[in-house]
C-alpha cells in the first residue's frame, strides 16, 4: 500500500528536529520546499507513478542551489543505491505500518500510535537524507560556480531519473520543471 505522507499531516516536527540525527540545512531546506502545493504534488506523481526518491530529487535541487557540480549518471546511482537499504527497509516499512493502523483504526489508542509513526517516518526520512549527505561526501563532490544552478538542478534530476532507467511521460516532465521552479523562486 502506498501512503503519502508529509508535514502537513500534524507531524510533531519539532520532535525531528531536536533528534540525535546530525542537524543538517538541506532538511530545512527540502521541508521548506515540499510544502509548498505545486512542490508537493509534483513530487507525489513523481513517487507514486515512478518510485523515484523525493530526497534525491530534493537533493538535487538543494545541491544546485549550494552551487555543487553537476552529479553523473553514475553518481545518482551510487547515492541511490546507498540509501535503498534504509530507504526500502525501514522509510517504506513504516509507511506500511501507518497505512495499517490507519486503516484499522480502533480508537484514540491507534490514533496516537499512528501519529507517534509519523513521527518516527519524518525521522527515517531525516537520517536518509544525512545517508545522501554521506554518500556524496563518499564521491568527493566538488563545488562550481560557474553554471546556471537551475540547469545544474535539472541535469541532477535528469541524471537521477536516468540512473533508475525511468522514462517520464512529456506532462510528467512538466513537473520536473515545476520543483526547479519553485526551488529558484
Amino acid at each position: 500500500m502506498d501512503v503519502a505522507i508529509s508535514i502537513e499531516d500534524n507531524v510533531d516536527v519539532e520532535r525531528v528536529e531536536s533528534s540525535a540525527v546530525p542537524e543538517n540545512i538541506f532538511w530545512d531546506f527540502s521541508t521548506a520546499l515540499y510544502i509548498r502545493k505545486d512542490v508537493k504534488d509534483a513530487c507525489e506523481c513523481l513517487r507514486r507513478k515512478y518510485q523515484l526518491n523525493i530526497n534525491i530529487v530534493m537533493f538535487c535541487c538543494w545541491a544546485a542551489q549550494k552551487q555543487y557540480d553537476i552529479f553523473s549518471v553514475d553518481d545518482m546511482s551510487f547515492i541511490a543505491n546507498h540509501i535503498n537499504t534504509w530507504n526500502h527497509g525501514i522509510v517504506e516499512g513504516l509507511k506500511n505500518v501507518y497505512a495499517k493502523l490507519a486503516s484499522h483504526s480502533i480508537g484514540d489508542e491507534t490514533a496516537n500510535l499512528a501519529n507517534g509513526t509519523l513521527n518516527d517516518i519524518l525521522l527515517a526520512e531525516k537520517i536518509e537524507q544525512w545517508l545522501i549527505l554521506q554518500a556524496v561526501d563518499q564521491l568527493g563532490a566538488r563545488q562550481s560556480i560557474t553554471q546556471d544552478p537551475t540547469e545544474i538542478a535539472l541535469k541532477n534530476i535528469f541524471n537521477y531519473i536516468n540512473s533508475q532507467q525511468v522514462a517520464l511521460h512529456k506532462t510528467d516532465l512538466e513537473k520536473v520543471y515545476r520543483i526547479v521552479k519553485e526551488c529558484f523562486a
